[in-house]
């Protein structure tokens, strides 16, 4: 991945050929089709590992816990490990809407959110035996949905930044209680702070 990162920087995504990043990782081609289908799954492969930890971590959790403590921990638990860098995805791919790099986030987005409602129902399950299987499925992926959503947001934030790693991490742990927190309060507004001219 790093030679394809300098590749990736020095050509762009789009100009960059996998013979190339082949070549500059002294393997063939052959070879690099053994452990990616495509460029765009090697650009997401990071991403991919981290969300992947994230469901490992969660699971480890005790299915009484609380599932909004549990995603919390399973980030913490995540966090040890480098978070993906956005801002560089986004550098190598750029503002283009080519079909294959959105259809391949997309996949793996759906795929992320698909695994955290499923691990989410089975805690509501748990937690809630007697309720309606509809409304414990809702739950559940409303509630992936808005745990991509808060990460998302707290990656952009942090990626956003120019701080160091420890800080990043912990503006990301912040930024995500924040918009998890915003989420489940209803989206309420953040209380204003009251002005001279109001008093």
């Amino acid at each position: 991945m790093k030679e394809a990162g300098r590749l990736f920087q020095e050509k762009g995504f789009f100009d960059t050929t996998i013979r190339e990043i082949a070549e500059s990782a002294n393997v063939s081609e052959r070879t690099f089709y053994r452990y990616f289908e495509s460029k765009e799954e090697l650009l997401f492969s990071n991403l991919k590992e981290v969300l992947a930890k994230f469901i490992q971590n969660l699971k480890v959790i005790p299915m009484s816990s609380d599932p909004i403590v549990a995603i919390k921990f399973a980030l913490n638990e995540t966090l040890e490990d480098s978070p993906p860098n956005l801002s560089q995805i986004r550098k190598f791919i750029g503002s283009s809407t080519i079909v294959d790099v959105h259809k391949e986030l997309l996949g793996i987005i759906f795929n992320w959110e698909s695994s955290l409602a499923q691990e989410m129902e089975g805690r509501a399950r748990y937690l809630e035996p007697e309720g309606n299987s509809l409304d414990l499925k809702i739950w559940s992926l409303v509630l992936a949905r808005a745990v991509f959503g808060a990460a998302r947001t707290a990656l952009n934030i942090s990626n956003d930044t120019a701080i160091s790693a420890r800080e990043r991490d912990d503006l990301i742990r912040s930024t995500f209680d924040k918009s998890l927190t915003i989420m489940l309060s209803g989206f309420k507004i953040p209380a204003l702070k009251t002005s001279a001219i109001d008093a």
